[in-house]
């Protein structure tokens, strides 16, 4: 499958970041934060010339920060993280 893939699309849901949901600690809320681990899943498999996440707010300290040190982990020949 590598090189066969040129970009992947996705976002995680926001419900399970927003801290204007008062049920984000809920067992849903948690399942739909970590459907990013399986984006991130994906990216690294796939080894895509691109990929493009979509940031929403909390996502950095989800988790402990796994998700976000997850994508960081990716190998990627270029980064660019834009804010």
């Amino acid at each position: 499958m590598l090189g066969q893939v040129d970009f992947i699309n996705g976002g995680p849901p926001c419900p399970g970041f927003s801290g204007m949901n008062p049920c984000n600690q809920s067992n849903w809320s948690k399942v739909q934060g970590e459907m990013i681990l399986a984006f991130l899943s994906f990216a690294d498999y796939f080894q895509p010339r691109f990929f493009l996440l979509e940031h929403v707010r909390n996502f950095m300290s989800f988790n402990k920060g796994q998700a976000f040190r997850q994508t960081l982990d990716i190998p990627l020949v270029s980064v660019t993280l834009e804010v």
